[in-house]
Order: structure tokens, then sequence, then C-alpha cells
């Protein structure tokens, strides 16, 4: 199995974080979670050495909405967007880019 499927993923929340907000940076954020949880979910967790798996601990730290009040008509991903501050961002950002690199590094070498 594969990293490439969590690679593309990454690599689209990385673009979808970079790009200019002239309309609000929550839509974003949200997208990009979305593109990381359906990363997450396609990663082989046992193939992972220490570092990624820890990565993959704080990214899930960040995707989890559970302790939220998700209002009818939004996604819980959409609410956990709203909430992230600053500090979240940036470390949401620096986790992307970490496992993009990581998975993109996991499938140049086969594993």
């Amino acid at each position: 199995m594969s990293f490439f499927r969590a690679a593309q993923c990454f690599s689209t929340a990385i673009d979808t974080l970079m790009i200019p907000h002239p309309h609000g940076v929550t839509p974003h954020i949200t997208r990009a979670l979305i593109e990381c949880n359906e990363a997450v979910d396609s990663i082989p967790v046992n193939k992972l050495d220490a570092e990624a798996a820890g990565w993959i601990e704080q990214l899930n730290v960040l995707l989890d909405y559970r302790h939220l009040t998700v209002p009818q008509g939004k996604g819980g991903l959409e609410v956990k967007a709203e909430t992230l501050g600053e500090t979240d961002q940036i470390q949401l950002s620096q986790l992307v880019k970490d496992l993009y690199d990581w998975c993109s590094e996991a499938n140049r070498q086969g594993l």
C-alpha cells in the first residue's frame, strides 16, 4: 500500500492554506481539514515511523470536533475550522507540510 492518496490530499491542503483569503480564512481551513481527514483515513498507520505517527496524532487533535456543538446545516470540520486560532492554523500548516514531505518520500522509496 502506498501513501500516494495521502500525499495528494496533503498537497491540496497545502495549496488551500497558501492561497489568499479575501473573504475569510474559515472556508479554506475547512477545506484543508477535509483533505487532511481524507489523508489520515488513507494512511496505513502500521507503516509510519515514530515521527510521522506523532504528526498524525497531533493532526488528529486538530481534526477532533467531538467536544464541539455542531449546528444543523454545518459539518463538524467546518465548526472546528471556526475555532482554530492562529497558533493552531500555523501548527496545521506545518503538520500538513511535514506529512506531505514524509508521504512523498515514502512513495519514492516504495514503503
